[in-house]
């Protein structure tokens, strides 16, 4: 068994969607050296890296946006952009719990849908607030994009209500 064969091995077992995304062969070695030693060592660059982060960043490459993963990865993980990339996947991977609860009534149809909804409710709106308004949503013909829209103009559930008085 060859040097690559056995660092795929091992890669595999952490990250299996790494290796099928990039088989290994001679190209994808010094790659496949990097992704070892930082599952071997947790860092990158001079900066810590968890198993968590690694795996958020190699989804990143798995997009369908992305023409050429290996070269993408070799890109984000060089010393001169590790620091951003890092940022990036701990931003993805920081996004709102509220969000994930409401995952299974919304289907959300990108990422950028969610990172842009936990982005407009952080810090401003309750768990009320946002069950309230994925009820609303669920109600319309495109539910997620009424949904963004409610929190982008400002969502305000007293406005809701609408009380008579005599």
């Amino acid at each position: 068994m060859s040097r690559l064969e056995t660092m795929a091995e091992r890669i595999k077992k952490d990250l299996p969607e790494f290796v099928e995304l990039i088989p290994p062969t001679e190209v994808s070695e010094g790659l496949y050296r990097r992704i070892r030693h930082i599952q071997i060592t947790g860092e990158c660059c001079g900066f810590e890296m968890s198993m968590e982060q690694l795996k958020e960043i190699v989804s990143l490459a798995a997009n369908e946006s992305v023409q050429k993963p290996i070269h993408f990865l070799c890109r984000i993980l060089d010393r001169l952009h590790i620091e951003r990339t890092l940022k990036t996947a701990t931003n993805r991977l920081n996004i709102d719990e509220r969000i994930k609860n409401i995952g299974h009534y919304i289907v959300f149809e990108s990422v950028w849908q969610v990172k842009y909804l936990s982005d407009l409710i952080t810090g401003k709106y309750s768990m009320d607030d946002l069950m309230v308004a994925t009820e609303i949503a669920m109600k319309k013909q495109q539910p997620v994009r009424y949904l963004l829209k409610m929190f982008r103009n400002g969502f305000d559930q007293s406005k809701l209500y609408c009380y008579n008085k005599q």
